[in-house]
């Protein structure tokens, strides 16, 4: 019984660490493009920096 509520703790500490990855990965692209907008940057740069972070949050 404790062992799988360890188990169960972990997982759960494991889900907030990717989560963790995922929203700084998700903030790092919001700052990226912030500061493209700031620049006037074409929107087709937008895409690509878009892709690139989508990407790598899916290979987290």
């Amino acid at each position: 019984m404790s062992e799988k509520k360890t188990d169960s703790r972990k997982r759960k500490i494991m889900t907030q660490h990717k989560n963790s990855i995922r929203t700084q990965s998700w903030n790092n692209r919001q700052r990226v493009v912030e500061e493209y907008e700031n620049v006037r940057m074409p929107a087709w740069h937008l895409k690509i920096v878009d892709d690139y972070s989508q990407n790598n949050i899916l290979s987290d």
